[in-house]
């Protein structure tokens, strides 16, 4: 995504977008974040500890959300979130809710 970004920017015309879109992005992350219990970022994506990162991620997957299991960098103990459209945030919280509070 990094990369995306930092290519749309170097397109002036895209600048605008970029203006208006990423604190958007980052005000769903903060309100995605509170929902989970994690602490926000401040960017467009952020970590929840959990107890067995693959676990947690094949469990959501199943359901059809998508986490990051951040066991292959070594932190079998968190997943990363990135947000998506409120709709589809609403629909991982619930579920978080229920399985994991």
């Amino acid at each position: 995504m990094a990369a995306e970004l930092a290519a749309a920017g170097s397109t002036p015309q895209q600048q605008g977008f970029l203006d208006s879109t990423l604190p958007t992005i980052r005000a769903w992350a903060h309100d995605l974040a509170r929902a989970l219990g994690a602490t926000p970022t401040g960017i467009h994506f952020f970590t929840v500890p959990v107890s067995d990162a693959a676990r947690v991620a094949a469990t959501l997957l199943e359901r059809g959300l998508r986490v990051r299991d951040c066991t292959s960098f070594g932190r079998p103990d968190l997943i990363r979130v990135a947000p998506r459209q409120p709709e589809d945030n609403r629909r991982l919280v619930a579920p978080w809710k229920e399985l994991y509070e």
